[in-house]
């Protein structure tokens, strides 16, 4: 699997959205806990600071949850076209993660 492919899995498909463009993915549990919930991409958009082990708390039912492979997959057949609308815009500077100083 090639690596690259395999993180724009996650959003792939998904809304155009910087907070809410991305997918909590159906994984096997082994892969899932191999991967610290990376699946959980959603989730993790929505609460950047949440430990990876709290991630499938957050998970809001009501979201649609796609399997990895048919995304996966559907790359391979080359790029498409985005679907209409506006571009998502940048985050505000106030969710901008805070640096820490050096």
């Amino acid at each position: 699997m090639n690596c690259s492919s395999v993180q724009y899995t996650d959003h792939a498909g998904s809304p155009r959205d910087v907070i809410e463009g991305a997918w909590n993915l159906k994984f096997w549990p082994v892969t899932q806990a191999l991967f610290l919930n990376y699946n959980l991409h959603l989730a993790h958009h929505r609460d950047p600071s949440a430990p990876w082990t709290h991630l499938p708390a957050r998970i809001d039912p009501h979201d649609p949850r796609p399997s990895f492979w048919p995304i996966y997959l559907t790359l391979f057949l080359g790029a498409r076209p985005a679907p209409p609308g506006p571009a998502p815009t940048a985050l505000a500077p106030s969710l901008w993660p805070k640096e820490t100083p050096s």
